[in-house]
């Protein structure tokens, strides 16, 4: 019986299997190099779990979950998987959830540099003065990213009344932010005695903002999925050690088989894609590597938060409009040293870099071996930020020697 159950439960994700070993993924998408098999290979599962879950997820109408295609549409845009970030937004359009498609094709705007689609979503004036419908910080944020992805594609004064609109954008009736995970409470973020949506909380990673400054607190249900879980938002919302091995602990899990089945992390439906993979990309990628393309002017900011126990790390297929570059990093004793490899593109992107390293402090930074007057702050509990901005013309080497 045990045997029947687990081949049943199974052959619900044959798809995903099939995808992964007659379809590989592009060449171009981004690769994890820890030394730690387990995570390299749970990362690159969830790519291909989720380029699969997608296009199954598009064979037929879309679920009554529309929460579930935007983390899924974000994870595939962290990745630079934009063919299944566009049938997320397209899924959206049928669900009648401008905001969030509006926020989607924004991120995908900013990664490939293309920004038609964008333009034509925000020329209907009603598209950004009606009343939100579910979120006043989703309908914000995803007008910020409108004006951001427009520059340079229309007047100023029209991307300046977008972002302006979105200053003021309001919610539907008394003004209260309504839920929006899942539509059943979702998770209450505690900052200032107020609840925070959706919007909001995403505009933390997405913004590297300091909208949150303490841990949120959060409604649970017994119901809840794993992308509406503590776990997966605190591993959004914090980049401690705490949050890393929440973040692990949720990758293992789905790996090893949750109740859904192996390499599945919630449970299977058939119209809904696998959000939980989704979302767990984009903390990676937006969390802890501090990715933010950002193709219409040419520059990529990259904040690599490297946690106390490793002494290395390689990502590859960082994207940003045509180009493509790689980043490097190992640790010997008290020197940090970083290495941005450009792979492809024909105008190289500025970089603004910002990794963050276990230090109390910067003794020395080195720029290609030559000494290097760069911005160092502390951010807490022994950690110390460095900041400085190089084009990625060629091979550039970072050597940070913390005190």
């Amino acid at each position: 019986e045990a045997a029947v159950r687990t081949a049943v439960a199974g052959a619900r994700h044959l798809a995903a299997h099939a995808f992964k070993a007659g379809s590989p993924l592009a060449g171009d998408l981004l690769t994890l190099k820890s030394g730690a098999v387990s995570l390299d290979h749970a990362v690159h599962w969830m790519e291909h779990r989720l380029a699969a879950g997608i296009q199954g997820a598009t064979a037929t109408s879309p679920g009554s979950t529309p929460e579930a295609w935007l983390w899924a549409g974000l994870g595939a845009c962290a990745v630079g998987e934009t063919q299944g970030a566009a049938a997320c937004i397209r899924a959206l359009d049928a669900l009648y959830r401008p905001d969030e498609a509006l926020l989607l094709a924004s991120r995908v705007a900013l990664v490939t540099g293309r920004q038609e689609d964008v333009l034509n979503r925000v020329r209907p004036s009603e598209t950004f003065t009606g009343p939100s419908t579910r979120s006043s910080g989703l309908r914000r944020l995803a007008l910020r990213t409108a004006s951001d992805a427009l520059r340079y594609a229309a007047p100023d004064q029209v991307v300046a009344h977008i972002r302006r609109a979105g200053e003021i954008a309001t919610t539907h009736g008394s003004g209260r932010p309504l839920p929006t995970l899942g539509g059943r409470g979702g998770p209450a973020l505690a900052s200032g005695g107020q609840d925070r949506d959706l919007g909001e909380a995403l505009a933390y990673l997405l913004e590297r903002g300091d909208s949150f400054r303490r841990r949120p607190t959060w409604t649970s249900r017994s119901d809840e999925q794993p992308w509406e879980s503590l776990d997966a938002w605190t591993a959004l919302v914090a980049g401690d050690r705490e949050a890393w091995a929440r973040w692990r602990g949720l990758t293992a899990a789905g790996l090893e088989g949750s109740d859904g089945g192996v390499g599945v992390w919630e449970a299977f439906t058939a119209h809904d894609p696998p959000a939980t993979a989704g979302i767990l990309l984009a903390a990676l990628v937006h969390g802890w590597l501090g990715i933010q393309p950002d193709a219409p002017v040419g520059r990529l900011s990259l904040a690599p938060r490297i946690p106390g126990h490793m002494t290395g790390l390689a990502v590859q297929g960082i994207r940003v409009g045509d180009a493509s570059l790689d980043l490097e990093y190992t640790r010997q004793g008290a020197d940090h040293c970083f290495d941005l490899i450009p792979r492809s593109g024909r105008v190289p992107p500025l970089v603004v870099f910002e990794p963050e390293v276990p230090a109390a402090g910067v003794e020395r930074v080195l720029v290609d071996h030559e000494p290097a007057d760069v911005d160092a702050m502390a951010s807490g509990a022994g950690r110390t930020r460095v900041r400085l901005q190089t084009p990625a013309d060629s091979r550039r080497r970072v050597e940070i020697r913390a005190r």
